[in-house]
């Protein structure tokens, strides 16, 4: 008869075996998507080409206040200046039912972004950060279905923010 390991075992072990594992991870420079900190040149920056009020705006005050407590300040109290290009949110059909109704939607939010110093000399050079997301949509719940794409529209807002400043914090590393 072969021994079986009781559940709690099992857990225990697991438990143990994760305890183990996580100094080497921390080891070989791996941080958790969105954790890392950002480079000391951006520890004050100013934000253009959004309203302060925006959601674009408060996404980014939100994301660089958990990256190290960064601050949006104005450009003249700023060593460099975020500027955002361009934003676009769109929304396109995928797919249609029988009845030539659209049954699926992708949804796109795309932010170009440049950084310049004080005196307006570009630091990093324009780029783009694009995300999709596709939904199901049901003509029969109109308004489930909106409330949903403001969501997944939320959710697509803090992506690219935090694919932006992943990689400002890059570029800035790799240019040093």
């Amino acid at each position: 008869m072969r021994w079986q390991q009781p559940e709690m075992m099992r857990h225990l072990t697991g438990w143990l075996l994760l305890l183990l594992l996580l100094p080497l991870g921390s080891g070989c420079g791996f941080q958790l998507r969105g954790s890392a900190t950002l480079p000391p040149e951006l520890k004050q920056l100013a934000l253009q080409g959004v309203a302060s009020d925006s959601p674009l705006a408060e996404a980014l005050r939100l994301e660089m206040a958990s990256r190290g407590g960064v601050l949006l300040t104005d450009p003249t109290a700023a060593p460099l200046t975020l500027v955002i290009v361009g934003e676009a949110i769109q929304r396109r059909v995928l797919s249609v039912d029988s009845a030539g109704r659209a049954s699926e939607y992708e949804l796109s939010h795309q932010i170009r972004f440049l950084l310049q110093d004080q005196a307006g000399k570009r630091r990093l050079s324009a780029d783009q950060v694009t995300l999709y997301r596709s939904y199901r949509f049901d003509p029969d719940d109109i308004l489930g279905k909106s409330q949903e794409e403001a969501l997944l529209q939320h959710e697509l807002r803090q992506l690219v923010v935090q694919q932006m400043l992943s990689q400002l914090r890059a570029r800035l590393m790799a240019s040093e």
